[in-house]
């Protein structure tokens, strides 16, 4: 699997790349201040089945890159979000 994420510069968003890449999937960051297109490309051109977001502040964005990428992704957060699956509370009920 191919992984992109979408979030800040924060441990959390670290820990999940290196979980990533310790799994054996490889991990692509999208630039988080980039246009809703080039991320949409960036998305695309890594053939990513799993995106990782902080969805703090970027949920509208988050939105309409699940709209318009036309492929399925799993979507994964950082945190509590309307959308996605919250891999913080996952991990903590291991």
């Amino acid at each position: 699997a191919r992984v992109a994420l979408l979030a800040g510069n924060n441990a959390d968003a670290w820990c999940a790349a290196q979980a990533a890449l310790a799994s054996g999937m490889g991990a692509s960051w999208l630039f988080a201040i980039a246009s809703a297109d080039d991320q949409l490309f960036q998305l695309r051109d890594v053939a990513a089945d799993v995106l990782i977001v902080d969805a703090r502040g970027r949920e509208a964005r988050v939105a309409q890159l699940m709209e318009r990428h036309g492929q399925p992704l799993r979507l994964y957060t950082l945190g509590p979000a309307e959308i996605g699956t919250d891999l913080i509370a996952a991990s903590e009920a291991i």
